[in-house]
Parts: C-alpha cells; structure tokens; sequence
C-alpha cells in the first residue's frame, strides 16, 4: 500500500490500507491519517500519533507512548506497550490500552474498553447515545473521569446490575446524577466492591433565639409641684413656682412653661409671654424653681389667675 506525506501528516489512500510503520517513520510528522476503508496499521516502537479515518479500521500503537484516534464507523484500537492515549470514534468501538498507563475515551457510540495492565483512566462521555462496558476496572488501581470529574458519589449513583443494559447481578452500574441515566457498566465489579454512599446528615432545624422581653424603664415625668401657686404683682412668690422630676433619671429630659390668660390678660399688660426653660441633666432629680413674668403697675388688680402650661421638649430616657 502506498501512503505518502502531504504537508505534515503521511496520508494513506482511499482504499483498505495495511500499513506497517518503522521506527523513524514518523520522525518531524505529526501522525498518520488512513482515509477511507477498511484499515489496518502497526505501529513502531516509536511515540506514534495515528488518526484512523472512515471505515472499520484496526489500528495497534505497538511500542512507544502512542496517541490514536478512532473515526467513524466500528474501530480496533490497541495501544500496546508504552502509556497510550487511545480516543474512540463516532461508531462502536473496541479499545485495548494493553501495558503502561493508558487513558481509555470510548467518545460516541455503545464501546466496550479494557485497560490492560497498569494504572488506567477511562474518561466517560455524558450524552444519551454512549454507554461504556469496561471489562477490567481495577479498584484502587484505576479511575474513572468526565467532564464532571473524577468518579465520586457527588456526580454519580453506583447500583447493581439489573439485566438492563446487558448487566448481570456481578456487575456495576454507574449512573450520571444529571441526567439519570447509565454512562458506564463495570462488568464484574459488584456494587458492594465500593464503599455504600454516604447517608445525608440531616440537619436539625435550629430553634429561633427567643425575643428579649424588653427591660421597662419608668418614664421620666416633669410636673408642677402644686396645682396652684401666688405671686405679688410684682413677680415675687408668695409660695415657689417649682418643677419637679419623677420616674426615671436616666438621660437628660428638658421642658416649657408657658403662661396663657385667665383673669390677668396679656393683653392688659399684666405678664410676659416669653416661656421659661426647665433643664434636668442626666442623672438630675433636684427641683427646679421657675420666675413668673408678672409685669407689675400702678393699678389694683385683686385675685388675678392665669395658667401655666408644662410641656415636654426632649426625654432622653422613656
């Protein structure tokens, strides 16, 4: 068979090729492509990288860390000695890592993948139409990956098989959680080979903190000490105009009084108007005595009242 390079591949030809490589062949290429039919290749105990094309090819890496490549239709692909990368096509495929430590991608299609000697890793494709059947998965020694990583019970559910899929009772299946379907069948692995999946802890719903009841602190209250007092005209007491504090002392607490008419009319000229501040600090408990504004003059004004307003402006503590 004649197989010549073009650019930096060596192409076979569009028809059942059988190709024996030879240490060196590939040397400065970057692979060999088969095309179409039916093929058949042998590879070198060289590093070799081989693509095989349409058809039902049979590619055998020989020696050597190869790479190979399946396509379309039902593929042979053997790795052979070395560390090999073998990747499956479109159709059903066969795949052998033989020795070393291969990487097994059984890709598209219902494939049936063995690992051979050595620490394997069979990498799954997640789709409807590709199920795996892995022939010699050995725990401890091999793995199994995808897309979503490395085969744990947080991606994937391990049952027994149950005649669904071609597996028996001694086989494993290995179900993606996404889609809930089977990506792989470990034939002879039984399920109680892995540890059970872990049982979810259930987490006890925590009681809410009760509300604080709150700490009711008597409010703080200004009042007049007497409902009523005298004055002369003049604005000297007769008996303390005082203001006093109760309740609680806490924080600072500030208050008006205000005069308004009764018999004495401001408008006659007999007060002031200006309201008078009442102050206690925090803490502050001790009366307070206020000035009346009574405006004194010459006229006789017997028994005059007016009314005095206290009213609060600021509690510091309720």
């Amino acid at each position: 068979m004649t197989i010549k390079k073009e650019g930096i591949y060596l192409v076979g030809e569009d028809t059942a090729d059988n190709v024996a490589l030879e240490a060196g062949q590939l040397q400065g290429m970057s692979g060999l492509v088969t095309r179409q039919g039916n093929d058949s290749v042998s590879g070198s105990s060289d590093a070799e990288v081989i693509y095989a094309g349409k058809g039902n090819d049979s590619i055998d890496g020989g020696g050597g860390d190869d790479s190979l490549f399946g396509n379309q239709d039902q593929d042979t692909l053997i790795g052979g000695n070395g560390n090999d990368l073998i990747v499956g096509g479109g159709g059903n495929d066969l795949i052998v890592g033989g020795r070393g430590n291969d990487i097994l991608y059984g890709n598209r299609g219902i494939n049936t993948l063995t690992g051979g000697d050595g620490s394997d890793t069979f990498f799954l494709k997640l789709d409807d139409q590709s199920i795996d059947y892995i022939t010699d998965y050995q725990i401890g020694s091999d793995q199994i990956t995808s897309k979503n990583g490395i085969l744990n019970f947080d991606n994937y559910t391990l049952t027994a098989g149950t005649g669904a899929d071609g597996t028996g009772s001694d086989d494993t299946l290995i179900i993606d959680k996404l889609t809930n379907r089977a990506i792989a069948v470990l034939l002879n692995v039984p399920r109680s080979s892995f540890p059970p999946a872990p049982t979810p802890t259930v987490q006890p719903t925590p009681e809410p903190a009760p509300t604080p009841e709150p700490t009711i602190i008597p409010a703080s209250s200004l009042q007049f000490s007497a409902a009523t007092y005298s004055v002369n005209e003049d604005g000297t007491p007769v008996t303390l105009v005082t203001v006093t504090r109760t309740g609680s002392s806490d924080g600072a607490v500030s208050a008006v009084v205000s005069l308004s008419d009764g018999t004495a009319k401001f408008g006659s000229g007999d007060y002031g108007t200006t309201p008078t501040a009442v102050n206690f600090a925090a803490g502050d408990t001790t009366p307070k005595t206020i000035q009346v504004p009574i405006l004194d003059d010459t006229a006789y004004d017997p028994g005059e009242t007016l009314t005095m307003t206290l009213k609060t402006l600021l509690v510091g503590q309720l």
